[in-house]
């Protein structure tokens, strides 16, 4: 079995690694749309066309399953995405089904993803929207800048913080020390645990044939690959957009 992973950029990579950590590397085909990044503010028709060219792409790989490791496109346009497929397409947003989170919640997302109230609808939180965040992680700006601009958007007092963008998942020691009395809900860390419920696998190609694609050519996602601790495991290929 093959695992197809996509996602607007260095994002579900983020997840890809905590997930080789957890159950041990495997191949995989990845997808990083660079040339249409980011996703947080385009229309549902245009992130449903490009959602499309991007999966179809991954098949082409001759992917068994492809995971949406986007936030933006799991909470906007999935719900569209399942009626053209025969395969497994697996949502990043897939946790939340089983999982409730009481108190004072809110969550830190894309513009489309708060505004979608996907997860509104399985908890009650107060959305912060921001167009930016992911933009600094994507740059490799995950601490010092970033510090300075989260403490511009996240509220004080205790609250559980729902980190709704697999690019958030690297600024986890950062918001932990601007704000130690917040617990962090890393959805990358709840997706792992879900996948390896639906996953078997044992069943995943294990030959050291893995690829990484991106749809534009930039010299420091080579440098974000290995700062994720990815070089070596992978090829990385840059592609025409799609």
């Amino acid at each position: 079995m093959n695992l197809g992973f996509y996602d607007s950029g260095i994002g579900g990579l983020i997840t890809l690694k905590k997930l080789m950590d957890d159950v041990g590397t495997f191949d995989f085909v990845y997808l990083g749309d660079k040339a249409n990044f980011p996703y947080g503010e385009k229309d549902e028709e245009t992130l449903l066309m490009i959602a499309r060219k991007c999966i179809n792409f991954l098949k082409d790989k001759e992917s068994d399953a492809v995971i949406i490791a986007c936030n933006t496109i799991s909470t906007t346009v999935f719900k569209h995405l399942e009626k053209f497929y025969d395969f497994p397409i697996i949502p990043i947003t897939d946790w939340i089904k089983s999982y409730r989170i009481n108190g004072n919640v809110k969550l830190l997302g894309t513009p489309n993803t708060v505004n979608s109230s996907f997860y509104q609808r399985y908890m009650k939180c107060e959305g912060i929207p921001d167009p930016n965040l992911a933009n600094f992680v994507e740059k490799g700006i995950w601490d010092g800048e970033v510090e300075e601009y989260l403490e511009g958007i996240l509220p004080t007092g205790e609250y559980a913080l729902v980190l709704a963008c697999t690019h958030y998942s690297v600024l986890n020691g950062v918001i932990g020390k601007l704000r130690p009395e917040v617990r962090i809900i890393d959805i990358s860390d709840m997706f792992v645990e879900h996948l390896k419920s639906v996953i078997d696998f044992s069943k995943i190609n294990r030959g050291n044939s893995s690829t990484i694609y991106f749809t534009s050519k930039d010299d420091n996602l080579m440098k974000m690959v290995d700062k994720l601790g990815l070089s070596g495991m992978a090829d990385v290929e840059f592609i025409d957009p799609l």
